[in-house]
């Protein structure tokens, strides 16, 4: 994923089926940005994660017609613990403590629409949990479900503002966003595109060598134990 340049990736509960300690080694060695909002350190109360991360866009064109040059996005992270137990807490780990995703979204909106142009909710969980948060929490620009995507894809009408995307799964396509946005930074319109990733995308050389090399190890014999 650092491969790809994600701007921030947000952890479901097959992440937090382990060790919080590693999750932050791992973050720490590939030098990315994990994001959990709701699961915090009981003892302090703190998220054991960053919330949200706002990462500011600058204009790659030099035209001078453009209604503005940069653009702060923020990105929060929010998972509920509807689909499986997220965690369980382990001894000589730090305990934590689960929070609802509504009531932290309601914590932390007024922070970040004072901080950022745009706000981008990346949820992972129940759908219709994700539609809560989005109808109690007015601010939410766009919303990437990950979980039951499948859901979301039947969805043909909603009441929300709120614009709701997902790829589809197994990683078979990538989805693409593009919004328009007037000069005050708002949402004019939008369009939704998956790519198929299929023959026609061609190999990257420095994911067809780790491909290699885990059929290498595949083929190797189990290590005693």
């Amino acid at each position: 994923m650092t491969w790809l340049n994600y701007s921030a990736i947000n952890l479901g509960y097959r992440e937090w089926s382990t060790k919080a300690t590693f999750l932050k080694k791992i973050e720490l060695m590939h030098q990315t940005t994990f994001l959990c909002a709701n699961v915090l350190l009981k003892d302090s109360g703190k998220s054991v994660f960053a919330p949200f991360v706002i990462k500011e866009i600058k204009s790659e064109t030099k035209d001078r017609s453009l209604p503005f040059k940069k653009l702060k996005v923020a990105m929060v992270g929010l998972t509920d613990n509807l689909m499986s137990q997220l965690f369980v807490n382990k001894p000589g780990e730090p305990v934590l403590d689960y929070r609802d995703p509504v009531e932290v979204a309601k914590t932390l909106m007024p922070q970040i629409r004072e901080k950022a142009d745009l706000v981008i909710l990346l949820y992972y969980g129940k759908f219709q949990k994700m539609q809560s948060v989005l109808a109690e929490v007015p601010g939410f620009d766009v919303a990437v479900l990950g979980g039951e995507t499948y859901l979301l894809q039947q969805q043909s009408k909603s009441d929300l503002k709120t614009i709701m995307v997902s790829s589809q799964s197994m990683g078979k396509y990538a989805g693409v966003l593009h919004l328009k946005l007037d000069k005050k930074k708002k949402i004019v319109s939008s369009s939704i595109k998956q790519v198929p990733l299929d023959e026609n995308i061609k190999d990257d050389p420095k994911f067809q060598q780790l491909v290699l090399e885990f059929e290498e190890q595949s083929k190797k014999p189990p290590a005693n134990r």
